[in-house]
């Protein structure tokens, strides 16, 4: 125990840490604001993480940290674990804040500037079919096991498949349930609840066949690709050079993401045709029967 760190941190440091965190959401004195909201979210948050990757059966089948410290983090906003300000901080900043949109921004552009410019372009020509081409199959195959069990289409790819397909939570659901009761006139929230369970379900199941595939791997190697993502791409990288970024290049890389961010938004909030155009369905059919210039 001695030799372990969690966070860099020592246990025994880490251990005082946490217990100073707790303290503070639990009594409610909890700064409010971005500081006490990531100070908490690093401390606790990384301990649920390092709980869950220590379940034996947990951490190989169910997720392990990360699905942990998601289900501990949600009973504790549910059964009011931690003050009433506090919950209303640490929300703010993972919503109206925008943490969560920095987070995964920070993430696709580190991830895109990571690869090689020739692994990039050949991922394009085969990478992005594949995936779209898996999101129509995926979208056929609910619309088919919908007519099948009586629900209709309709309803299995709006209100099963599309929420699953959607990204989550908060870049999927939440404006999704918006678009949704402007399309059809109806109550968002209503569509909102069904779809959290929903995805919860869903990211579950994720999970479990992700933790199965990954054991037939390692049973049957010729079945995954070896760690490489698309064929032949380490004929690509085996000229590739040491590089060691400087502070520079992050605030390089963080100033690209920040600006690609701005003007995705800019286009999602007044060129997109799906979020400023509303579908409007007929009540008897349940079908899309036009197109409305209405923002959704």
């Amino acid at each position: 125990m001695k030799n372990v760190k969690i966070l860099g941190f020592p246990l025994w440091l880490y251990a005082i840490l946490t217990l100073i965190m707790v303290i503070l959401g639990a009594m409610d004195w909890l700064p409010g604001n971005m500081l006490g909201s990531l100070a908490f979210a690093l401390i606790v948050g990384t301990l649920l993480g390092y709980i869950g990757n220590q379940i034996p059966v947990w951490k190989t089948w169910f997720g392990g940290g990360m699905l942990f410290t998601c289900l501990v983090a949600g009973a504790m906003n549910t059964f009011h674990l931690i003050g009433p300000n506090a919950q209303k901080a640490i929300n703010i900043f993972n919503g109206k804040t925008g943490f969560l949109d920095f987070y995964i921004c920070m993430l696709i552009t580190g991830s895109v500037l990571a690869l090689e410019r020739k692994v990039l372009i050949k991922s394009f020509v085969g990478y992005i079919p594949t995936i779209l081409g898996g999101v129509v199959c995926a979208l056929g195959l609910a619309g088919a096991v919908g007519q099948l069990t009586g629900i209709g289409w309709v309803n299995a790819v709006c209100n099963y498949a599309i929420p699953i397909m959607g990204g989550g939570n908060g870049a999927g659901i939440q404006p999704m349930s918006r678009m949704w009761g402007a399309a059809t006139g109806m109550d968002g929230n209503s569509w909102y609840a069904t779809a959290f369970a929903v995805i919860s379900l869903g990211n579950l199941m994720a999970v479990i066949m992700s933790a199965f595939l990954n054991k037939l791997g390692e049973m049957k190697p010729s079945l995954t690709g070896h760690g490489q993502l698309i064929r032949g791409a380490e004929n690509l990288t085996a000229d590739k050079q040491e590089f060691h970024p400087e502070f520079a290049d992050y605030a390089t890389g963080l100033a690209l993401g920040l600006v690609c961010y701005c003007t995705a938004d800019l286009y999602a909030a007044h060129v997109s045709v799906i979020n400023n155009y509303s579908i409007w369905v007929s009540p008897s059919t349940n079908l899309p029967i036009w197109w409305s210039s209405s923002p959704c």
